[in-house]
């Protein structure tokens, strides 16, 4: 897995799911089964035309957001 801070990044030797048990759930919440995002790093999120999640990041870049972890989503929305 590659783990992205910034405009740096770093080849990790773990999985997905090992990360996600590490890190405080407060804090981040996997949004794709190949992204976990700091949440307040999210500035919103939008619907597109097939109705599908999309997190807009501080960076401007947006993240889809994978079925499995809609409900997640929809809790934050909701703050």
């Amino acid at each position: 897995m590659r783990l992205h801070v910034g405009r740096r990044s770093w080849l990790i030797h773990h999985s997905m799911n090992a990360l996600e048990e590490g890190l405080d759930p407060e804090l981040f919440v996997r949004l794709h089964r190949s992204a976990i995002v700091r949440k307040d790093f999210i500035a919103g999120f939008s619907r597109n035309p097939s109705g599908r999640w999309i997190a807009r990041l501080s960076d401007g870049t947006e993240q889809p957001v994978g079925r499995l972890y809609t409900d997640k989503v929809r809790t934050i929305a909701r703050r």
